[in-house]
């Protein structure tokens, strides 16, 4: 949930929060015994099946503040900055119940992957140049958030390139299509109490570089009386190349639905 304010011509300031709602749905297979009784983490070939649960995490995970500042504008073009800081406020120890490879249900803290936060406070910094020509909108972005301040652990930091371009079909509608490249680095730090048998509790299989493509629609809608704008977005997205770190599970398909209202 976002509000923007634009106290003049050559300012934006905006505020966000984050609600998070995570679930995942496992599968645990028998496991594997050493010489010397160790267990170990082998392929699930020929192991048996022992039964299935889910995990699930829900919270307020993160608030950000910042400003956008308009560098320069000419004719149909425009550059402006983007500067704020992010605070994750998610709770980084979320427990939930789980079944062991031993056959044994139990309480443990969940993977990094199923945490609401990590408690770090981040640097947010882009510059965003948009140009228009005739009924077409072309955009690039790019974006920093960087980690300066953290806990016992915190996801890494990323950088997000992004490119655009939007199609006016009408007054009230366009379509867009968008390309961007995201690059995160590995989780830094540790907590000693996340110690699954799972990959996702290693802190080195968590980021990598993903390219994605996207494609939308806008359209301007009357929803509420008054003289006010209301906007509804719908971008579908999919990667087309991934090289992520460690075993982890690859990004599919994602569908963002977005509601905007202007009031003037």
């Amino acid at each position: 949930l976002g509000a923007m304010y634009a106290p003049s011509d050559s300012l934006s300031l905006m505020g966000m929060m984050m609600l998070t709602n995570k679930k995942m749905d496992l599968n645990t297979y028998q496991g594997v015994m050493s010489m010397n009784g160790m267990m170990m983490n082998q392929a699930m070939t020929n192991r048996a099946k022992l039964g299935s649960f889910t995990t699930s995490a829900f919270g307020l995970s993160s608030l950000s503040v910042s400003g956008l500042i308009k560098l320069y504008e000419i004719n149909h073009a425009r550059l402006h900055a983007e500067l704020g800081m992010q605070r994750s406020i998610g709770e980084s120890d979320v427990m939930d119940e789980v079944l062991t490879p031993m056959n044994m249900r139990q309480d443990m803290i969940l993977p990094y992957g199923m945490q609401i936060g990590d408690r770090s406070t981040s640097l947010i910094a882009g510059l965003t140049y948009v140009h228009e020509v005739h009924s077409f909108v072309y955009g690039n972005q790019l974006r920093l958030k960087n980690k300066f301040q953290h806990d016992l652990w915190n996801f890494g930091d990323t950088l997000s390139l992004t490119g655009w371009v939007q199609k006016e079909l009408s007054r009230k509608t366009s379509l867009s299509l968008r390309i961007a490249h995201h690059s995160q680095g590995t989780i830094k730090g540790r907590n000693s109490l996340i110690m699954a048998p799972v990959q996702t509790a290693n802190p080195e299989n968590y980021g990598g570089k993903i390219i994605e493509l996207s494609v939308g629609i806008n359209q301007l809608l009357n929803i509420f009386p008054g003289n006010h704008s209301d906007r509804i977005g719908l971008e579908v997205t999919h990667p087309v190349y991934q090289n992520l770190n460690g075993p982890q599970m690859k990004h599919g398909l994602s569908i963002n639905l977005g509601y905007q209202k202007s009031l003037k």
